[in-house]
């Protein structure tokens, strides 16, 4: 009986994860549209960094319970502002675990992709969005220091 109510409320959570309020910044499968999306990168098992995107013009972005941090999401092209979330793990005798956030504002061309990248260099990260054609940056790249967990 317990594990029949377990798999139930299992079932559910899972379903409820598909339902989310529709956004002005959809993921989806559209070709030529406008998108951002985070990264991860992992050096080793214990050494990694991930961005995931907050928000696009103030409107949090949705993440399912399955999604990953390079989840796509469709974009209005245009001025937008983005906030990203880091969070790092740099090993033995790192500084990190750590997290922070950072703000950007980018010039979106239509049917262009971009992605957040960093590079981590201990407790230190430096941040950018580019421009997924190019490989180049298209922001500023801005200096984080995140903080402890």
């Amino acid at each position: 009986m317990l594990a029949r109510v377990l798999f139930s409320c299992l079932f559910l959570l899972a379903l409820s994860a598909c339902a989310s309020a529709p956004t002005n910044t959809e993921s989806g499968e559209f070709k030529n549209a406008t998108s951002i999306q985070g990264s991860f990168e992992q050096e080793s098992p214990i050494t990694w960094h991930h961005i995931k995107v907050l928000s696009v013009d103030g409107t949090l972005m949705d993440y399912g319970i399955f999604d990953g941090f390079g989840k796509t999401f469709v974009i209005s092209p245009g001025d937008s502002r983005i906030s990203v979330e880091l969070e790092a793990n740099g090993g033995f005798g790192s500084a990190c675990p750590c997290k922070g956030i950072e703000r950007f504002k980018l010039v979106t061309e239509p049917g262009h992709a971009y992605r957040v990248r960093a590079e981590m260099d201990d407790d230190k990260a430096k941040l950018w969005i580019e421009d997924l054609a190019t490989n180049e940056p298209v922001t500023e790249i801005k200096n984080l220091r995140p903080r402890g967990r």
